[in-house]
């Protein structure tokens, strides 16, 4: 995975929502992570997929439900 530049893959929640299409395709052709910040806090990371794939892959985390429960419960906790 390339490393995040700090002037193009950071995007605000408000941002994200009205140019979703054009930073998935910015994420899928740089194959680098977009940081979506809420509040000026980080919330989220959007993920090309293959990059996900090898990710999980290396960390066999791919699947688990306990991953599926921690990041449910941490969205909950910054969108009450």
């Amino acid at each position: 995975m390339n490393r995040i530049r700090i002037d193009k893959d950071i995007k605000p929640m408000s941002e994200f929502r009205s140019g979703i299409s054009s930073f998935v395709q910015q994420v899928h052709d740089t194959k680098r992570p977009m940081v979506i910040t809420q509040h000026g806090k980080g919330v989220a990371v959007l993920v090309d997929v293959s990059e996900f794939e090898s990710i999980a892959g290396k960390t066999g985390t791919s699947g688990r439900s306990s991953n599926r429960i921690r990041t449910n419960q941490s969205w909950k906790r910054h969108n009450p």
